[in-house]
This record gives structure tokens, C-alpha cells and sequence, in this order.
């Protein structure tokens, strides 16, 4: 945990993200943050291999299936606004949501 909270730091003092939070605790340790550019929320996690494979089955699903995407982020959308978006809290994630 101590590379997340060193991560965290760096992204709030740099100016590269807003509302830094690690989440330490969790399966997956996280810092999650709020991009200061685009404005778009990010939960960033290192030292897991499983992250590259994850990935790259989530991006044969949207190939396949071009309809995934927009399905997605309403679905997204309707857990967030309910408070249902948080692994950690309860919630579903992108890839529990996409898989």
C-alpha cells in the first residue's frame, strides 16, 4: 500500500488529478482520483498481471459486439446514480458490469 499512497501524493501535488483517495483496503488496492484534465473519474492499480489479460478480454467483447459500448455506459450511469458503482462500497465495476 505504501506505492499507492506515494502515487497519490504525487498526482495531487503535481497537480494531475483532484480528490485523490487510495483505497487500500480493498481486493484490489486502488488510488482512485478525478483526472484534472478531462475531468473523468480513474481508479489506478499497479502490480497486477491479471489488469493486461482483463483488459484485453473486455476489448475482444466490445469488437464483437459493437451494441456493448453504449449499453454500457448506461449502465454505468444507472449504478452511479444510485451509489451502486463502488466495488469496495457493494457496488458493480466495469469489468463485473462487462463480464
Amino acid at each position: 500500500p505504501r506505492p499507492l499512497y506515494a502515487l497519490g501524493n504525487i498526482l495531487q501535488k503535481r497537480g494531475i488529478a483532484s480528490k485523490v483517495e487510495v483505497v487500500a483496503k480493498a481486493t484490489v488496492p486502488i488510488v482512485k482520483a478525478i483526472d484534472a484534465q478531462s475531468g473523468c473519474p480513474v481508479d489506478i492499480c499497479f502490480d497486477r498481471p491479471e489488469g493486461i489479460r482483463n483488459t484485453e478480454v473486455v476489448r475482444s467483447f466490445l469488437a464483437r459486439m459493437p451494441i456493448l459500448q453504449p449499453l454500457l455506459v448506461v449502465l454505468k450511469y444507472f449504478l452511479y446514480q444510485r451509489g451502486l458503482n463502488e466495488p469496495f462500497r457493494g457496488g458493480l465495476g466495469s469489468y463485473a458490469l462487462t463480464i
